[in-house]
């Protein structure tokens, strides 16, 4: 066994793949992303939900959507779907862009979904961690599932019909809001998995958060907060001096900055960006609407955006070029990614697709909010 693990990515390197994973191939289909509007939502909302799919053109005719309201998972890994049955809705086409599909349809939240989940069980507290339970004080400890969540329900809506300036008074003089609530809606949260079957094809699974945050969107003074889609507000490229670097901070200020721009521009209007030896190359992202939340040791930590990137070349350009002289794209994850441009000249154009969730540790069953923006760009060798 040791033999083989140092033999095996000497092999790997010998091996030209036909794909990749953040290449787009016109006769594929790729999800892009799901991106949920709102990224949470409570019980009865009405969610967005879009599919951009870029590759292969499909119809709303071509999917199967199912749905599941009851997603077990624990401490020791269990992550399983129960009760999958076909999903309602009327899927139709929507805007995005020319290079992709946009596939659109909304979502009714059950009213009932948490008082019928069994992930919420009668001990509602049984399953939560030791040190957080003991942060919430009586008597909200000893209630059973059924009344913990009248009284958010009845909470919720009193605070809803509540004053602003008497919601002010109320938070800066009782403790229980700023410490208990935000846990007890931790703990008093569900995820429900959607399914999108596409004909002749796979299987696509997305996970969606269903909490009561939302209703109480006006405590945020009480550390109660709403996890938002990310903002993709620009990307560009840094053009640095030195060959074959893996990394670089643009803190260092020793670039050119190439800006691209959004889908409702043409590849020949795109900005073309110099390829020059001795230089190397890096895409950055923009990002904003980075939102907070409590953790379950009570702290107030800022969420973190994840990139990811995909590209489409023009099939005219790449026709008898070997995949190995393609553009490639590393380090992603980080808003700023190592852009390897392409061995072969007669690769000019391309589309550039940058998709960005949050992330945040430490908190139960919190929404991952997400979004996806197009850009087009060009190379021009010197």
């Amino acid at each position: 066994m040791r033999k083989f693990l140092y033999i095996l990515p000497l092999f790997i390197s010998c091996i030209s793949f036909p794909t990749s994973y953040d290449r787009i191939e016109p006769d594929k289909v790729r999800l892009l992303d799901f991106i949920y509007e709102p990224a949470e939502a409570a019980p009865g909302d009405t969610v967005t939900v879009k599919a951009i799919f870029s590759g292969r053109k499909i119809m709303p005719t071509d999917l199967t959507w199912k749905i599941s309201y009851t997603v077990v998972t624990n401490l020791y890994g269990v992550n399983t779907a129960l009760d999958t049955h076909l999903l309602e809705q009327n899927a139709q086409l929507c805007s995005f862009s020319d290079s992709t599909t946009c596939i659109s349809f909304d979502m009714v939240i059950p009213d009932d979904i948490l008082q019928k989940n069994p992930t919420i069980p009668e001990n509602w507290q049984s399953e939560l961690p030791d040190e957080f339970v003991n942060s919430i004080p009586e008597p909200f400890r000893s209630m059973n599932k059924k009344t913990i969540l009248d009284s958010i329900h009845s909470l919720a809506n009193l605070v809803n019909e509540t004053d602003e300036n008497l919601l002010q008074l109320i938070t800066a003089n009782n403790n229980t809001f700023s410490t208990v609530l935000p846990r007890l809606l931790q703990a008093l949260s569900v995820q429900i998995r959607l399914y999108a079957q596409i004909k002749g094809a796979h299987t696509i699974e997305s996970n969606y958060i269903v909490r009561y945050n939302t209703r109480f969107s006006k405590l945020s003074q009480a550390g109660i907060y709403l996890n938002r889609n990310p903002v993709i507000d620009s990307i560009g490229v840094y053009k640095v001096k030195g060959k074959n670097l893996f990394s670089y901070n643009p803190e260092k200020n020793k670039h050119e900055f190439f800006r691209l721009y959004e889908t409702h521009e043409t590849v020949d209007d795109a900005p073309a960006i110099p390829i020059e030896k001795g230089y190397s190359y890096f895409l950055a992202s923009f990002t904003s609407q980075k939102d907070k939340e409590m953790t379950i040791e009570g702290n107030i930590i800022e969420e973190q955006h994840w990139t990811e990137w995909y590209y489409q070349l023009n099939k005219n350009e790449i026709d008898g070029v070997s995949v190995d002289d393609y553009l490639m794209i590393g380090g992603m994850g980080d808003s700023v990614s190592q852009l390897i441009a392409p061995a072969d000249k007669r690769i000019k154009s391309f589309v550039l697709w940058l998709k960005v969730t949050d992330r945040l540790l430490n908190v139960i069953n919190r929404p991952q909010g997400s979004t996806v923006k197009e850009f087009k760009g060009s190379f021009e060798y010197k």
